[in-house]
């Protein structure tokens, strides 16, 4: 009997490998087979003015290769306004990837405000696709059905950039950046109260497993969305306390064991002097409750690779669990582990994906990290031949230029003196290795680039922990039937 036991325990136990091992071959397969794009633009200015004229260069790549896209033909160019109503759509053909447009900002029919450039393939609408809440009965307002799942229906992760647009000058060489609002725009008043503060939570892998050491990210801002800086204080069963301080962009880290059933409330307290709006409030809430059966799931990066742990509790633990480790969407490696620690050598710089998961495509602990190797240099091109100082209108400017040989490249050269300080410095590198793979707007992106140090480091990886929005999705990519072209 004891025999015969111990039988069907291997006999499970090849099952659920042959199940993990198919999950990961199809997760290559898909990869492989439906790789996504990514888009940029490089526009010729920060700023405009009302009679202007946008000029673009568009450049459209795979995400599994890099290489210029073979995919798609034609790429979806969208001017909005300052009320998100569509200005004009272009078709732009696409040649090796590349292609190029304008966008004429009428004076007459147009108003100042804050406008949106979009772009996207129709290839890329087969990802990210989710419906915006609303009410039933408010489709009957619209024609037909089509209009209204065209209405409602939102894409996650298209190329967009946001970017002033001003009077026109009311006199030749006067730039004054006047932005008139409409008489009939609706806007919202700065509530006079104190703005408030929102403390929000990010347990390393997706949850809290109970009995387990895990690291937690958190973020702290007001309701304009400003990042605050201060300290987090956590008062735990044991008389002890939890202390945090915010690292970089209003966010921070701790290591925490929580219990099954344990209740933690977190205490924000605002730095004084340090760049808070006057009034910043104080705030606390409430840590998730921990889960019983899970995964705590630890990945840390160097100049050489991606270093992976983990622990498991409940029923995780008495299952064969899988790990995959992907980058743009093609899998890197794949191991069924034997013990809890697995390390990785990678090459190309950006986002990895760690899903760990049963063979029944659970998915127990998923989190993104940011591999960049030692000595990574963010760009290859050089600019010389420019003189100190100012140069007087229409002065004859030469520039040198050195980059990689055969490479198409586009240039722009504006006044320094009269553009506009935006948030967006963002270029092709920020662009495709960063910004396209994570959810929501980084500022500053460039910034991450500029040095390889510590600090950089860390700030990646809390940007990858708090806004790590998933383009791959992993049960779409591994599991039959759960994605539809």
């Amino acid at each position: 009997t004891l025999l015969f036991l111990f039988s069907i325990i291997a006999c499970c136990t090849i099952v659920a490998q042959d199940k993990l091992e198919s999950m990961a071959n199809r997760l290559k397969s898909f990869g492989t087979k439906l790789p996504q794009e990514q888009v940029f633009l490089h526009m010729d200015n920060n700023c405009y003015y009302l009679g202007d004229t946008i000029f673009y260069k568009a450049y459209v790549r795979r995400s599994d290769n890099g290489h210029p896209t073979n995919l798609s033909g034609i790429l979806y160019c969208e001017l909005l306004n300052d009320d998100g109503f569509l200005v004009e759509r272009q078709m732009i053909p696409l040649e090796k990837g590349e292609g190029h447009g304008n966008f004429a900002l009428a004076d007459t029919a147009l108003y100042a405000g804050y406008y949106e450039l979009r772009a996207y393939t129709k290839w890329q609408l087969n990802w990210g696709v989710t419906e915006q809440p609303h009410s039933r009965w408010a489709e009957e307002y619209f024609f037909n059905k089509d209009m209204a799942e065209d209405y409602y229906r939102d894409y996650e992760k298209l190329y967009s950039r946001v970017f002033p647009v001003y009077n026109r000058p009311a006199s030749p060489g006067d730039f004054s950046q006047d932005m008139t609002l409409r008489p009939l725009s609706a806007y919202y008043k700065n509530s006079a109260e104190k703005p408030g503060t929102t403390v929000q939570f990010f347990p390393e892998g997706g949850s809290l497993v109970s009995g387990l050491k895990q690291r937690v990210a958190w973020e702290v801002r007001n309701e304009q969305g400003m990042a605050l800086e201060g300290t987090l204080s956590i008062s735990m069963p044991d008389g002890q306390t939890i202390t945090s301080e915010t690292l970089n962009r209003g966010r921070g880290m701790f290591e925490l064991t929580p219990s099954e059933g344990q209740t933690l409330t977190a205490q924000f307290t605002p730095a004084d002097g340090k760049g808070n709006p006057a009034g910043t409030l104080p705030a606390s809430k409430e840590l998730p409750e921990a889960e019983t059966d899970g995964v705590a799931l630890h990945v840390s990066t160097d100049t050489a690779g991606i270093s992976i742990s983990y622990a498991t509790a409940g029923s995780a633990s008495q299952e064969e669990l899988g790990i995959t480790v992907m980058h743009n969407g093609v899998l890197k490696h794949f191991a069924q582990p034997d013990g809890n620690t697995i390390r990785m050598n990678a090459e190309a710089p950006g986002v990895y994906q760690v899903t760990v998961f049963n063979s029944e495509g659970r998915v127990y602990a998923d989190r993104l990290c940011f591999y960049l190797p030692a000595g990574f240099k963010h760009t290859n091109v050089n600019f010389s031949g420019m003189k100190t100082g100012n140069y007087s209108a229409f002065e004859p400017i030469a520039i040198e230029v050195q980059g990689a040989p055969g490479a198409n490249m586009s240039i722009a050269v504006r006044d320094a003196a009269k553009g506009e300080y935006i948030y967006d410095t963002g270029n092709m590198l920020t662009e495709t290795l960063l910004s396209s793979q994570i959810k929501g707007f980084v500022p500053h992106p460039q910034w991450f680039f500029q040095q390889d140090n510590g600090e950089r480091r860390q700030a990646l990886d809390l940007l990858m922990m708090v806004q790590g929005w998933r383009r791959y999705v992993w049960k779409e990519m591994a599991i039959q039937g759960e994605f539809q072209l």
